[in-house]
């Protein structure tokens, strides 16, 4: 599946994909949004290399009924607030009623990521297919080696890869700016 971007002089780059997160994608953006800090060095590419896609990009990222079913179980308060924001206000939540379906196609994919707690990694997967993704951004190492080349329909990537296909030239406008009172407007660290 070929990762498709356009430059248009007048609006910045934008993508040509329908691009989604899994559970763990979708809280590091919400720890970057929220956290003006530099990331950790052990996540540092991944983390800045998907708050520069948001950003960057003019795409939105998508969240599965799973990814939301997942961190709708958080029990902090705090930390759960944060990610109902960041995925109903900056990201875009599908639903689909084609259950069975997705658990037929996430049957197929646990033959490939075998295991009860890798089921809803295969069953974002599915719902990536279902729901017509190009692409879904993950940090797992393992669900991304395993379930790389599995489908025919979703390109699996991590943040990084995903970065460095969209080729946007270092120095380009920010699509999505932090408005001055957050404080990211202030932190250079995710800047290109």
């Amino acid at each position: 599946m070929p990762v498709g971007f356009d430059r248009n002089p007048h609006m910045g780059w934008k993508m040509l994909n329908k691009v989604a997160v899994d559970s763990n994608a979708l809280s590091y953006l919400v720890d970057a949004v929220f956290s003006p800090s530099e990331p950790p060095k052990e996540i540092q590419e991944e983390k800045i290399s998907l708050f520069r896609s948001y950003v960057y990009l003019e795409n939105m990222f998508y969240v599965m009924p799973t990814v939301k079913t997942e961190f709708l179980k958080i029990k902090e308060n705090s930390k759960l607030a944060k990610h109902i924001s960041t995925s109903g206000i900056m990201l875009r939540e599908l639903e689909t009623k084609q259950i069975n379906k997705v658990n037929r196609v996430a049957e197929f994919y646990s033959g490939f990521h075998k295991g009860e707690k890798n089921f809803s990694d295969c069953k974002i997967l599915a719902e990536c297919e279902i729901l017509g993704m190009d692409i879904l951004l993950s940090y797992d190492e393992d669900f991304v080696e395993r379930l790389k080349n599995k489908s025919m329909k979703v390109s699996l990537m991590f943040p990084s890869e995903f970065w460095k296909v969209s080729g946007v030239p270092s120095g380009s406008e920010i699509r999505k700016q932090p408005l001055e009172s957050n404080p990211m407007s202030k932190s250079t660290w995710w800047r290109w």
